[in-house]
């Protein structure tokens, strides 16, 4: 999937010919950002059979923080961080439904 679409779109710049962006993200999750793998010995099986040690962080329960912040380059974004939301559940929060209403200028049915 990554090969398929690897050239459409440069995370690192941000989206172009769009005039409002906004970026939408959860924060105040536990978060797995790093994997650590102890050395092989006689007890430890090498990599991959090997469980890792997960290093916890701030993200969204998916994707870590700093990732999340990429966008914070974009020129012009608008960064708006849902304490508490998770990746999944995040398109049924209600704040974030609520910040597309405000945006889209409609009132919640």
């Amino acid at each position: 999937m990554y090969l398929d679409n690897k050239g459409l779109f440069d995370g690192f710049v941000g989206p172009t010919g769009v005039d409002n962006v906004y970026c939408v993200y959860g924060t105040q999750v536990d978060t797995a950002y790093q994997l650590v793998y102890r050395p092989p010995t006689s007890s430890i099986p090498a990599f991959p059979e090997q469980k890792p040690q997960l290093i916890m962080g701030d993200g969204d329960g998916t994707v870590d923080l700093k990732s999340l912040q990429m966008c914070h380059s974009w020129p012009g974004v608008k960064v708006v961080r849902i304490p508490g939301g998770r990746h999944r559940e995040l398109v049924g929060d209600s704040r974030l439904i609520d910040l597309i209403q405000q945006i889209a200028r409609v009132k919640r049915v």
